[in-house]
């Protein structure tokens, strides 16, 4: 009963239970023995043990010593080979036992067969793939050095035992495989103490985790440094490294023309092909406010550049692209405090040993200054422009007494018009003088300071830096003579003496909106091709002049409409505007700020011909002015 409970218990382990009796036939066949044959119980029990396991087949003499244990009572264990029931050989491990009854009496034989074909399999599979390690080992470009741990009694990690070195290994440590193989590590390679790689290693050993780093190694004539990636592998660690001096020694030598780039105190930026910064000198810290931390990594136009030069600086940033070329443009910049900021900047293209373009370098120059002393320049021409405004409004006082003696003596109506022609003469006279003075003598010096500026640029002896301050100065120089042109000209058009007051208001609107970038819708009628008496072509033309002066200055407007006809006896003009109004004042003769002498000026200059002038305005309602001059009063 027990011999049944025991082959009960038996049957169920994987393995194949073959119980003989003592006439080598099978009289027990568990289920392990029906999966590793192909035989079932029924077809197996009472059939001789060698229909299994033949005589004569490969190694027969394994196979008699199987047959010998069992017929001698003794136990053995080997590997032999069987036969599966469709005739195939199988490599099977098979032990022998007697089993007794209960007197102790050899009653049949055990036999435990364990069936070693996948056995074979995964050591012919680990094998290949240690041949294929090898062979990857081989070509790698980078070290592999595999070592196992060395513990003391109570556990803890004392050192590496070495057990294998690629050739990249051997030729990047000096060591070979044959020297290092079985050896300690701090035996092999006696720095990885001083330079903490030992610490390191124990590290990733005993927390099982990975660890990548980068460590400075010297020892035996080797003062490298080394990348280096730790992985657990079984009770060992396989170290993966690569040599990385060079790329240290570039990154010192990056650093310390970074160094030198700091010391130069003018802006300098560098960035990739999408206009990410990547290198942000002293320089730039100072002009924009910006770290080199906070800057790097940040697209430079869209930190930088105001947003109306955005477009044309993406723009030239294609252009370079295309290229290879740098530039020098203007822009408005801002600084981190929101401050906005003029620069000129000069950008160039950066391109590799091969001449692939990588990237773009950019040194700038601040010109705010500069552009503050334009902005004062304009104001020096506001301050002339009120000059001949404060000169017209005297000569108007002139006017009134003039117009009181000619009450007081009752002058005719003829008498009335030419004065009134004379008076318009004399203003337009100290224009002409007045231009003619801009035109003639400081026009002549600012070609002779432009002259005397280039005869700088040729002299070989100047310094670049003064040469780069000399072209600055001869630009602001030449943009000096154009304002001075253009002032002469608003003084007084030659196109009104020329070609009449249709063609200069046509060609003064365009100009002006231009200039101010302002939109000007202007309508013409029943001038066209003809030509008023010149006191009313020279009054109509200032109004308009003043009108459009005054809504630059001071109206903020976007758009504006200008309006002039003629009807039987008089010319009605009409400037409009949407910009920010004003407050009229209580009199119409009010001198309370400048704002009010063009007005003046205005409502003067249609009176005095006869005509009148009239201003319809509120603060946020924009500026309507309306003038009529009659035609009737003057004959040419």
């Amino acid at each position: 009963m027990l011999f049944h409970m025991d082959l009960d218990i038996l049957s169920n382990l994987y393995d194949a239970i073959i119980v003989v009796n003592l006439g080598m036939q099978i009289i027990f066949w568990g289920p392990g023995a029906e999966r590793i044959y192909g035989f079932t119980a029924a077809e197996i029990c009472n059939c001789p043990i060698s229909d299994i396991i033949p005589r004569h087949i490969n190694d027969p003499a394994k196979i008699q010593a199987l047959y010998q244990a069992m017929e001698d009572d003794r136990v053995w264990r080997g590997e032999i080979c069987s036969m599966h029931q469709r005739g195939d050989l199988m490599d099977v491990m098979a032990s022998v036992n007697a089993l007794t009854n209960a007197r102790g009496e050899r009653e049949s034989i055990l036999l435990v067969v364990r069936d070693m074909t996948d056995h074979r399999r995964i050591e012919a599979s680990l094998r290949v793939s240690e041949d294929r390690f090898r062979a990857i080992q081989e070509v790698s470009l980078d070290g592999t050095t595999i070592v196992r741990t060395l513990r003391d009694a109570d556990g803890t990690i004392i050192d590496f035992t070495c057990t294998y070195l690629n050739p990249v290994a051997e030729r990047l440590v000096g060591q070979s495989l044959a020297l290092a193989q079985g050896r300690r590590m701090t035996e092999v390679f006696p720095g990885v103490v001083e330079s903490g790689l030992l610490a390191r290693y124990c590290a990733v050993a005993t927390s099982g985790k990975p660890q990548i780093f980068e460590q400075h190694y010297t020892a035996d004539g080797i003062n490298a440094w080394y990348r280096n990636m730790v992985v657990p592998l079984g009770d060992g660690l396989a170290i993966i490294f690569s040599d990385i001096t060079a790329q240290k020694q570039n990154e010192a030598q990056i650093a310390f023309q970074a160094s030198m780039l700091n010391a130069v105190r003018q802006p300098v930026i560098a960035t990739d092909l999408t206009g990410v910064i990547y290198y942000w000198n002293q320089g730039a810290e100072d002009l924009y406010g910006w770290t080199s931390a906070e800057a790097c990594g940040r697209n430079a136009i869209g930190m930088l550049v105001a947003e109306p030069d955005q477009a044309q600086a993406r723009a030239i940033v294609m252009g370079m692209h295309q290229n290879n070329t740098g530039e020098i443009r203007e822009y408005l910049v801002h600084h981190r405090d929101g401050t906005p900021l003029s620069v000129l900047f000069n950008s160039s293209s950066i391109l590799d040993t091969e001449g692939t373009l990588i990237g773009f370098v950019g040194v700038a120059t601040d010109i705010t200054q500069r552009k503050r002393m334009e902005q004062e320049l304009q104001e020096s021409r506001d301050t002339l422009e009120q000059r001949v405004e404060v000169r017209t409004y005297q000569l108007k006082q002139a006017n009134v007494a003039l117009q009181a003696e000619i009450a007081e003596r009752t002058w005719s109506e003829q008498a009335r018009e030419q004065l009134i022609q004379k008076i318009v003469t004399a203003q337009e006279e100290e224009r002409r003088h007045i231009a003619r003075e801009l035109h003639d003598q400081i026009s002549q010096d600012l070609t002779a300071l432009l002259l005397g500026f280039k005869i700088l640029q040729g002299d070989s002896d100047i310094d670049e830096r003064i040469v780069a301050d000399i072209a600055q100065l001869q630009g602001m120089a030449a943009q000096i003579s154009d304002e001075v042109r253009h002032l002469a000209v608003q003084l007084r058009p030659s196109v009104l003496d020329e070609v009449g007051l249709a063609q200069a208001l046509i060609f003064y609107v365009e100009q002006w909106s231009a200039w101010t970038d302002t939109a000007v819708d202007f309508h013409l009628s029943g001038l066209e091709g003809t030509r008023l008496p010149l006191v009313v072509e020279t009054t109509l033309y200032r109004i308009v002049q003043e009108a459009l002066s005054n809504v630059r200055k001071h109206a903020q407007a976007s758009e504006v409409s200008v309006i002039i006809g003629r009807r039987a006896n008089e010319v009605r003009l009409i400037v409009e505007d949407d910009g920010v109004g004003f407050a009229m004042p209580i009199s119409p003769e009010s001198t309370e700020s400048t704002t009010r002498m063009g007005l003046i000026s205005m409502r003067e200059r249609a009176e005095l011909i006869g005509g009148s002038l009239t201003i319809e305005t509120a603060p946020g309602s924009g500026t309507t002015i309306f003038a009529n001059i009659p035609l009737s009063i003057t004959k040419g």
